[in-house]
């Protein structure tokens, strides 16, 4: 760019560079340019964000997860929860009654036979899968059921373990299996526990 004088009256001759044509242009700031990591990235901490919102990633003990709807074992309340003969043995009518819907019979107390079916640390270490029935033999005690009881009750046993156990009728529960199917089972409190075999 030249610069051409005025004198007041007229454009003159004289003409010179300009000193801004010599100086640079402030230079823009580049677009951002957003990558597929960058929205990825948005995308995970809006997912975590919704599911501590929901309490996902609840750190509290497993046994608060499972609320009981029976009123947890505790021999301060009632000492003849702990007393085998307040438990009354059934037969296969009978249990299949307490099956057919257990909500009706929360808090009867009776005698089950079965199998650790499963206890590892998907379930944790105060509840445990079983397979149970009324027989001492084992025939036929082939019911899943959702067993809990105390952490420090439940320690010493195993997956299949054949036991006996004193337990009260705690309505039901649903669990997710590793297909990711949602299956219904009947839920019981462990009072006393013991090996058959």
């Amino acid at each position: 760019m030249i610069v051409r004088y005025w004198d007041g009256a007229k454009w003159t001759a004289n003409t010179h560079p300009s000193s801004l044509a010599a100086q640079h242009a402030v230079p823009q700031a580049p677009k951002r340019k957003y990558t597929w990591l960058w929205y990825a990235g948005v995308a995970l901490i809006l997912v975590v964000a919704a599911l501590v919102g929901t309490g996902f990633f609840d750190s509290s003990d497993s046994s608060s997860k499972l609320a009981a709807n029976y009123p947890t074992l505790d021999s301060s309340n009632d000492p003849t929860l702990f007393k085998p003969s307040s438990y009354e043995e059934i037969n296969e009518r009978d249990f299949a009654i307490i099956l057919k819907n257990p909500w009706d019979h929360v808090g009867r107390r009776v005698v089950l036979h079965g199998t650790v079916w499963q206890f590892d640390t998907a379930t944790g270490g105060d509840h445990f899968l079983a397979e149970v029935g009324t027989s001492p033999t084992g025939l036929m005690n082939n019911e899943r059921a959702f067993m809990v009881g105390k952490a420090s009750l439940l320690a010493p046993f195993i997956e299949g373990d054949e036991v006996t156990m004193h337990v009260v009728v705690d309505g039901q529960m649903t669990y997710t299996s590793t297909e990711d199917e949602e299956i219904t089972v009947p839920q019981f409190q462990v009072a006393m526990i013991e090996l058959t075999k």
